[in-house]
């Protein structure tokens, strides 16, 4: 599959700054649940794994994403279906590059739509933001994985689920290296079907953005 030339999903970080509007504009929408009627994503309080497992079937074949279940870190997050955008790079001065479409709020999670089906036999991919310094990110503890974690992706309907197993979790990748992710997903695990990409590293004022991503790679279970 041919990669997007950069991949930049945002991540939204708190910081003590001086000048509180700058604090209050970071911030804004950080608690928005983002979809009425769903289990509220990230809240350990609620089951982060789908209810009535043994009733509903797991396929080895391409479901429509609809919900993404974490039991290991408590994610409980709707998914969307977003294909590759023009967005601007902070790193290159701000010039329009490829990147794979991102979620529009702190809850949701996105499926690359231009790319594999989740289920299917090559590597799909899902976006999700990361948030520093104590506000909800829907993948802020992906970094967190083990191998061996359990990740299901339900179709909207829940009537059918894709199970997948961590392989492995990589993190450091600069963002300041336009070729750093791209390389990293290519050079992907071979039973690798999932891929789950945030932010990670330090926040860096001066762009207004954090300086590496963090992949999480898996297998179907």
């Amino acid at each position: 599959m041919e990669l997007p030339f950069a991949v930049r999903p945002r991540a939204r970080f708190l910081q003590a700054l001086a000048v509180s509007a700058i604090a209050a504009a970071l911030t804004t929408g950080c608690g928005d649940s983002g979809t009425s009627g769903t289990v509220p994503v990230g809240d350990a309080s609620a089951a982060a794994r789908p209810s009535n497992t043994s009733a509903v079937p797991v396929k080895h074949e391409p479901i429509d994403p609809g919900q993404l279940y974490i039991p290991t870190i408590d994610v409980n997050a709707p998914m969307m279906s977003l294909p590759t955008e023009m967005s601007p790079d902070p790193f290159l001065g701000g010039k329009e590059v490829q990147s794979f479409g991102v979620p529009p709020d702190m809850t949701h999670t996105a499926w690359w739509s231009d790319g594999p089906k989740i289920g299917s036999d090559a590597m799909a991919v899902v976006l999700g933001h990361a948030q520093f310094g104590g506000g909800f990110g829907v993948f802020n503890n992906i970094k967190d994985l083990k191998a061996g974690d359990e990740i299901t992706v339900e179709s909207p309907d829940a009537s059918q689920r894709v199970r997948f197993k961590v392989i492995s979790v990589k993190t450091g990748i600069s963002k300041r290296d336009p070729d750093a992710l791209v390389n990293t997903l290519n050079a992907q695990p071979s039973n690798a079907r999932l891929a789950l990409i945030t932010c990670g590293g330090q926040a860096d004022l001066s762009v207004m953005e954090t300086d590496e991503n963090v992949v999480v790679f898996a297998a179907l279970a």
